[in-house]
């Protein structure tokens, strides 16, 4: 028989709640780890969790957050690779200005390969600097529940909660946040600063996120020798598989507008690579443009690769500005290693 409390033990609890929800069923068979995002085949990042973004002011964090959605959205980028068959991402931005949030969206969609100046229905972006508290937190819980996405990238944690030094309610908020991924199986990746001069993230709110989070990759901005600048990040924390380092700079590349834009790329493409990228492309355009699937055809017919290497090689020579797709007919066309941007141009 179920046990049943005498009369003493229900007077010192004095409210007897339901915690049926709580207690652990053993028999029920949990799904595996569904991760979101890989690297070199070790997963991270996994759906129904909480993730992090930190380092300090101005160091690249918005920049590690557009190569993440921009690998979610094309399949593949720096070596990063997309596990989900079809991912849908909200960007809520609380920190900048809506034109520095406008650059972010046209950064993704030119990784993605997808024209920046139109929306699309699986990738949001709101800007909410100048929100209240609560108008953010509404927001996200919103969209988790009508638009649905599989990824979640709230730039500017400390936004949404009134004091981040407030135990209570960085506490309450947090617990929040992580129901609302596990509850609607979202991957939610949040950013904090660090305290200067440490890792630590800042406040109440930051010690609270480090014991929630599944993940946690920190960006660390380094000169390199020849005066140049680079993006280190590391995984500090994680539940799961450790994740190696990777590293990205940023280079002004033209978009399909002839706009000039502040892109990450990976350090380590070389002017060998760059090269490759250039003969291959002008060998499949000597004809004349083409649309994307008569080009898909044409880098695999002549560098006999398969798709998947194919469609890498067109999204890297856009990427870099070897070849654009006009806005009317939807068509590539070659242009060549584009010129070093001058100082006059904007960053």
């Amino acid at each position: 028989m179920p046990y049943q409390p005498t009369g003493e033990e229900l007077e010192e609890v004095k409210v007897v709640q339901d915690l049926s929800p709580y207690l652990l069923d053993p028999t029920v068979e949990f799904s595996p780890v569904e991760y979101t995002l890989s690297i070199n085949g070790v997963g991270f990042a996994p759906m129904g969790d909480l993730h992090v973004v930190k380092a300090p002011q101005k160091n690249g964090k918005t920049f590690l957050l557009t190569i993440l959605m921009g690998a979610l959205l094309r399949g593949e980028y720096m070596g990063i690779s997309c596990e989900l068959e079809k991912a849908r991402v909200l960007f809520i931005d609380t920190e900048q200005h809506p034109r520095n949030t406008q650059l972010v969206y046209r950064r993704v969609c030119m990784i993605a390969g997808i024209d920046g100046h139109k929306r699309h229905d699986n990738f949001r972006v709101y800007h909410m600097r100048g929100a209240q508290v609560e108008e953010i937190r509404h927001a996200i819980l919103q969209e988790v529940v009508f638009f649905k996405p599989n990824v979640v990238v709230v730039d500017g944690l400390v936004d949404c909660v009134i004091d981040p030094n407030d135990q209570a309610e960085s506490k309450g908020y947090i617990t929040a946040l992580s129901g609302l991924a596990m509850k609607h199986n979202v991957s939610m990746w949040t950013v904090l600063h660090t305290n200067p001069g440490t890792d630590k993230m800042r406040g109440h709110l930051g010690t609270i996120l480090s014991q929630k989070v599944s993940d946690v990759l920190m960006v660390k901005k380094e000169k390199q020798i020849d005066g140049s600048t680079a993006f280190t990040v590391s995984q500090t924390d994680t539940r799961n598989k450790d994740l190696g380092e990777f590293s990205f700079c940023i280079e002004d590349r033209k978009d399909d507008n002839g706009e000039w834009i502040a892109m990450p790329v990976a350090t380590y493409v070389s002017s060998d690579e760059m090269q490759h990228l250039d003969e291959v492309m002008k060998e499949a355009l000597a004809d004349g443009p083409l649309r994307f699937t008569d080009l898909l055809n044409k880098v695999m017919s002549n560098e006999k690769v398969k798709q998947t290497k194919a469609k890498g090689l067109i999204n890297d020579a856009r990427g870099c500005g070897i070849i654009a797709q006009d806005t009317v007919m939807r068509k590539y066309s070659y242009y060549g290693i584009p010129a070093p941007k001058n100082d006059d141009m904007p960053f």
